[in-house]
């Protein structure tokens, strides 16, 4: 058995310390990443705008990531809804020729901060890539509509 740097047995599983989040909570940021459409706020906007503390809003944003309802692009998250329609608009574009972070940000109606994010999303996902200060689109990614 390999011993961990804390002594432990690192073969066994440790017990879990994350405490359980709540499920009204899950479903309220839940809802306002819905609402908020490719504009999400932040953690701490989150925190703010629904009266728990940051370190529970993103135990429930990692829930919902965890059951797929939640994509995480940079320190952003976006309702899986959104972000997907996101990836399909910018796979047609890209589609096209190689994008800057400009025009995506101007295909998704979004500022640079939402964009970044994005499009660090869409390279995560394997749809693009980034060469320089574009994004090209990956060899064998499907395009599902090029009607968005």
């Amino acid at each position: 058995h390999r011993r961990d740097t804390h002594g432990g047995d690192s073969s066994q599983d440790a017990p879990r310390t994350v405490p359980a989040v709540d499920a009204q909570l899950v479903g309220a940021v839940a809802d306002a990443l819905e609402l908020a459409g490719l504009r999400p706020p932040p953690p701490a906007e989150l925190a703010r705008t629904l009266d728990h503390p940051a370190d529970a809003i993103r135990a429930a944003l990692g829930v919902l990531v965890r059951e797929g309802r939640a994509v995480a692009g940079g320190d952003l998250w976006f309702a899986r809804t959104h972000a997907e329609f996101a990836r399909q608009a910018a796979a047609a574009a890209l589609a096209g020729g190689p994008l800057g972070i400009g025009a995506l940000r101007d295909l998704w109606g979004v500022g640079r901060r939402h964009a970044l994010a994005l499009a660090a999303d869409l390279d995560r996902a394997g749809i693009s890539r980034r060469v320089g200060d574009e994004r090209v689109l990956r060899r064998g990614v499907r395009i599902v509509s090029e009607d968005l």
